[in-house]
């Protein structure tokens, strides 16, 4: 699903709390009646400027109510924008992806642990991982994978899905919420 945030605000500027509550009741609405699940593709094409309050009152809480269901993933940022939208992230410890490029993703907000950095990383470069994937490509044991992409997981840094294993039972597989 793609929106432009620009879309759904009175003018282009974007300031105070009450008024990003209101453009996010707009952006939850929108996203309510999309009846696939999935990465929700959030344009900032338009709009030149956006305080902190604001960004946490329209993205930041909503991205944080769709943990582990939804991501939602910023498009067409400018760095003065970013900066701001990162203080909201940090602000609610909410990561939140930007995508800068095919293929090439900004985290903004808090930084996983140090013990998770290096397989975030690895899965920012994916479509799509598996536990054993994981674990196979940097040599880590499935449980100490499993574990970390569940702490990833429930931090908001990654999605999961459930899949059909070879084993005949279920495996989660992770990706990236953008």
């Amino acid at each position: 699903m793609h929106i432009r945030l620009r879309s759904l605000m009175a003018t282009s500027d974007g300031w105070g709390y009450a008024q990003g509550k209101t453009v996010q009741d707009r952006l939850r609405q929108m996203i309510e009646a999309d009846s696939l699940q999935g990465i929700v593709w959030l344009s900032l094409d338009g709009v030149t400027r956006l305080d902190v309050s604001f960004a946490r009152g329209a993205v930041l809480e909503l991205a944080k109510s769709y943990r582990q269901q939804r991501g939602i993933c910023l498009e067409y940022c400018d760095n003065d924008i970013q900066e701001n939208i990162e203080a909201a992230a940090n602000a609610i410890e909410q990561p939140l992806l930007l995508r800068e490029q095919p293929l090439m993703y900004r985290l903004l907000g808090p930084l996983p642990s140090r013990g998770t950095r290096t397989l975030f990383s690895y899965i920012l470069h994916r479509e799509s991982v598996s536990t054993i994937e994981a674990a196979q490509a940097l040599d880590l044991q499935v449980p100490n994978a499993s574990n970390k992409l569940k702490y990833l997981w429930e931090r908001g840094y990654l999605l999961r899905q459930e899949r059909a294993a070879g084993s005949g039972g279920i495996e989660f597989v992770y990706h990236r919420p953008g």
